[in-house]
């Protein structure tokens, strides 16, 4: 196995924590806990002290005093370590995993029983509460971490060796996760683990979580700043430049990357290979693959695999391959191969899409107990044709049964969209999204939230409302576009939580980077209309302009209204009627009294009384479209707009 490879960001962390100032909450859990520090076992709720942790500042003075103690540790000769001051920076360190790992080597080569005792009950207490916040099986269920160095040390400390260090990106830029790719020695298998620092970073900048990401924080900022020294970063820096379609760039990359380490980089190259040109020789690519499989790195296996099925001349490729197959399925723990395949064959990113082989690969998959797998399978044939709606619903009843947390949520939501449900089904619904819940599934935690809202769970009016606001919350968090949406129209609105303008337009932005064409048109409305936010009609227009591609008919309507008077664009009448004409054929009710009032008023279009009054009887619902049908009927006056 290759040696590990520990990131530390704890130099970069330190540069930001310089560019802001500690806020003081002087009361807080967080500083209340560290003041008087009791015992691992008296401490308080961990999510809860790390909330306080993140909102009195108590994060940004753990970063300057974690550069200093790092001063003292250098200066000072292990068989001396004794005479730090253990016991004073356990208070500033609380959730520093790396000062634990110093401190319990200390203690056990000093032969300090008590304190090595004490200071692994507080380690074990971080431990147990990280693992509280997901399962680090998905980007979405990652663990919540301070450091990169805290990743290797929870696997370390698990007793897996560090094969390789991922960054991804995801959610179009706006969240920014880590995963480990493990070995574990005593069963020779591998396998990955999802983690996430993005609440610490967004501490440190103090800047609200999630809400960094939506100005490219992590795009624009923190991976060009570490791409150089980092070949987890050079990595996704090379995935940036082919964003913004620049291949050439991201050969580079992947090459700085592949030279530093990065076994993830030599699957990269080869897929960039496959879809443009390349300077780097063919050969030297797939030695590089090769390499990366020979030292037991799953994705490469599979990637290679892969190539092979879509080379293959032979009538059945999965057949002819699956000794290949089975053989990395012994090795891996993170899925099954057969899984991976089928995904790639479903999206059609580096070959014509197939279906039918992709649905085989998912069946052997799910024979095997992936319960993923047998979810997906049954929601791939009933999207292929392969099975009515009717009897999609009782086969992943069935599988929710045996346990699979997505079948769980699906099924949950098929029986959510009927309208009569019992109270009895209602019960039912929330057992399933409750057995989802424990994967951390997103959609689990909206539909629970909608649940709650729709008064189908809980009991009083006051539980609800907070059940529903908490549960849309963790999906939002976990950039699920349709709990963005909803949020954003919460705190627009007022209902569930105070009204909060400037909130709510974030999160509508937020998600607008989703595609969310709801979201756009709502955060344009509120730019267009300076609705608790500053007016600026440039930005509606991008965001009208967005929505209204998509088809969305009230974005439409508003881009054609912006066309029309010059609003965060030069005045464009012909392409304003174009759009008028569009969103009125779809029964917009403001469109259709914009082109009444355009052929009746005779200055942007010739004038048409015939053809005004057409318009303006389908814009009944208008408010002064009556008056212009009155003025011509009985011409007098002039129209207003």
């Amino acid at each position: 196995m290759p040696a590990v490879r520990l990131l530390l960001l704890l130099g970069m962390v330190g540069l930001m924590a310089c560019q802001s100032k500690p806020t003081s909450t002087a009361a807080s859990l967080y500083s209340q806990t560290v003041r008087n520090l009791p015992a691992a076992t008296e401490l308080p709720d961990y999510q809860q002290l790390y909330a306080s942790y993140l909102n009195d500042g108590g994060v940004l003075q753990q970063v300057a005093d974690w550069r200093d103690f790092q001063q003292q540790l250098k200066q000072t000769d292990f068989a001396q370590c004794l005479q730090l001051p253990w016991q004073e920076n356990l208070a500033k360190q609380l959730f520093n995993l790396t000062f634990y790992r110093y401190a319990t080597a200390c203690f056990a080569e000093q032969q300090q029983t008590a304190s090595l005792q004490q200071f692994t009950a507080y380690r074990d207490y971080i431990r147990r509460g990280i693992s509280s916040t997901g399962n680090g099986l998905h980007a979405y269920s990652a663990w919540q971490i301070n450091t990169f160095a805290d990743a290797a040390e929870l696997a370390a400390l698990d007793g897996y060796e560090v094969q390789d260090f991922q960054v991804e990106l995801a959610a179009n830029g706006n969240a920014l996760y880590y995963s480990l790719q493990l070995y574990d020695p005593k069963t020779q298998t591998f396998s990955a683990r999802f983690y996430d620092n993005q609440r610490f970073l967004h501490a440190v900048e103090q800047v609200p979580f999630p809400f960094v990401g939506m100005f490219d924080g992590w795009q624009n900022q923190m991976i060009p700043q570490n791409a150089d020294s980092s070949a987890a970063m050079s990595a996704i820096m090379g995935y940036v430049q082919l964003q913004e379609q620049k291949p050439a760039e991201a050969e580079k990359w992947y090459l700085k990357a592949i030279a530093a380490g990065s076994l993830e980089a030599t699957v990269l190259l080869d897929q960039l290979a496959l879809k443009y040109a390349v300077t780097t020789d063919k050969q030297q690519i797939q030695d590089y693959l090769d390499d990366a499989a020979d030292r037991h790195y799953v994705p490469a296996m599979q990637w290679i695999v892969y190539q092979q099925v879509l080379a293959s001349k032979s009538p059945d490729p999965i057949a002819h391959l699956q000794w290949k197959i089975d053989q990395i399925n012994q090795l891996s723990r993170a899925g099954s191969t057969e899984f991976a395949l089928a995904r790639w064959l479903l999206n059609g990113q580096y070959s014509k899409p197939a279906p039918e082989l992709a649905i085989r690969l998912m069946q052997k998959a799910a024979a095997q107990g992936d319960l993923a797998a047998a979810a997906y399978t049954i929601i791939a044939k009933k999207e292929y044709g392969q099975l009515t709606k009717a009897e999609m619903a009782p086969q992943l009843q069935q599988l929710a049964d045996a346990g699979g947390t997505e079948a769980a949520y699906l099924y949950a939501s098929e029986l959510m969209q009927r309208k009569d449900l019992s109270a009895a089904e209602q019960q039912q619904v929330f057992r399933y999204l409750q057995q989802a819940e424990k994967a951390f599934h997103p959609e689990a935690f909206y539909l629970l939230g909608y649940g709650y809202e729709m008064a189908w769970f809980g009991t009083s009016t006051t539980q609800r409302q907070a059940a529903a606001l908490a549960y849309y919350q963790k999906a939002a968090e976990r950039f699920y576009a349709r709990a963005m949406f909803r949020l954003g129209n919460v705190y627009r609105q007022g209902d569930l939580a105070t009204k909060d303008a400037n909130l709510a337009s974030q999160w509508f932005l937020l998600c607008s980077r989703q595609g969310h064409t709801g979201c756009a048109y709502n955060a344009a409305v509120m730019y267009d209309d300076g609705e608790g936010v500053p007016k600026d009609q440039a930005t509606a227009f991008r965001l009208f302009s967005y929505a209204a591609q998509q088809g969305y008919i009230p974005a439409v309507n508003r881009l054609a209204l912006l066309y029309l008077f010059g609003l965060g664009t030069e005045v464009n009448v012909p392409k304003a009627v174009e759009l008028l004409q569009q969103a009125a054929d779809s029964g917009n009710v403001s469109a259709n009294y914009y082109l009444g009032w355009l052929y009746f008023d005779g200055k942007h279009l010739p004038q048409d009384l015939v053809k005004a009054k057409s318009y303006l009887q389908n814009a009944k619902g208008h408010p002064k479209a009556q008056q212009l049908l009155q003025q011509i009927d009985t011409p007098t006056g002039q129209p207003a707009h």
